[in-house]
């Protein structure tokens, strides 16, 4: 079966609560706190599906970075999700970023 056919097809969960799993990241320490409980971990943010390092205990965001095909987040990817900008959608963006609008 076809490598991506994992992404989107989930069998019903055999539990009565759902969780999600912290994997704590060895050796790396939290720059606020100085804890060494520091998990790497998927998130929805407002920018998109994005994978966080946080601190468990001061809940310090040490890193947010968008996530890898191994990453396997979000499970429903578009296909043109990696796929480059279009020089329309940049120059969209450079004049967004710079306040500019369009002359209309």
């Amino acid at each position: 079966m076809a490598e991506w056919i994992d992404r989107i097809l989930y069998p019903h969960p055999d539990v009565d609560q759902v969780y999600a799993d912290r994997p704590l990241v060895p050796n790396k320490v939290c720059p606020q706190c100085a804890s060494t409980e520091v998990a790497r971990y998927q998130i929805a943010n407002h920018l998109g599906p994005r994978i966080t390092l946080t601190c468990q205990e001061c809940l310090h965001v040490i890193a947010v970075e968008r996530p890898s095909t191994a990453d396997s987040w979000p499970p429903f990817r578009a296909v043109a999700y990696d796929w480059p900008a279009s020089p329309a959608e940049r120059a969209s963006r450079t004049q967004l970023d710079s306040g500019d609008t369009p002359a209309g």
